[in-house]
């Protein structure tokens, strides 16, 4: 008899908390994982911990936009919490699978979507509004552990960039394939326009990084080559090469 009962008393169980956590509001939620969700802030949180929206999305002080999410049922196989999200702002948009361990671990699977560099201008090294573009996003993987990126995967492109400091000048297309090894790993390269580019950079640490590499022009009368005057004077190849780094 006892085992009858409990044949029918372990499904009820699991239905009970299966409606328990359909209906547990999302704004506790978020707040019991804010420590995993370093820098980042929601506002005008609805829905429950299965499937929910914030009306914003900050992260370190700049407005993202709109945020959805809806359960991911594989990442319980893995010991993980895990989400699909859709980031939506009009020109801004990124959608992907994020799943979040222990230690403050966030991993991303498959972060895909466009971003305009107007809207990540605080973080560029260069003075406000002194360049446009979009990047394109295609990683296949990126972990940020503590609030620093420790490893990524894919490839990020640039396309319609325009210089708006120290002069105006069309600057074209490149892409970045990226990779995790001893530190992330980028390679770039021109794709087409006024600039020839072949660049290497390293991040470390999640906080210090090195880029070097080459830059020609392809027309010597452009605004482009006035612009690489900035840089000093080529070397016998007519190249430009540079080397630099720093701390994000």
């Amino acid at each position: 008899m006892m085992r009858r009962g409990l044949r029918w008393l372990l499904p009820g169980i699991a239905a009970y908390l299966v409606f328990l956590g359909a209906t547990f509001p999302a704004a506790y939620a978020v707040r019991w994982l804010k420590p995993a969700l370093a820098g980042i802030q929601l506002s005008d949180i609805s829905g429950s911990v299965w499937s929910g929206q914030a009306q914003e999305l900050v992260f370190d002080s700049v407005s993202l936009g709109a945020v959805r999410w809806s359960f991911d049922w594989r990442a319980p196989w893995t010991g993980r919490i895990g989400y699909h999200l859709q980031l939506d702002d009009g020109s801004l948009q990124l959608h992907g699978r994020a799943d979040i361990g222990s230690g403050r671990q966030i991993v991303v699977h498959d972060l895909a979507g466009r971003v305009p560099l107007t809207r990540i201008d605080r973080w560029l090294p260069l003075p406000p509004n002194s360049i446009n573009g979009l990047l394109q996003i295609d990683l296949t993987d990126l972990s940020v552990s503590n609030g620093l990126l420790q490893s990524a995967d894919g490839t990020v492109a640039l396309s319609e960039t325009e210089l708006n400091w120290p002069q105006h000048a069309l600057l074209g297309n490149y892409l970045m394939k990226v990779h995790t090894a001893q530190g992330i790993i980028g390679e770039i390269q021109d794709t087409g326009g006024p600039l020839i580019l072949q660049a290497h950079a390293v991040l470390q640490s999640g906080r210090t990084y090195t880029v070097s590499g080459t830059l020609a022009a392809r027309d010597a009368g452009s605004d482009a080559a006035h612009l690489l005057t900035y840089l000093g004077s080529p070397d016998q190849t007519g190249q430009y090469p540079f080397n630099f780094g720093g701390h994000l």
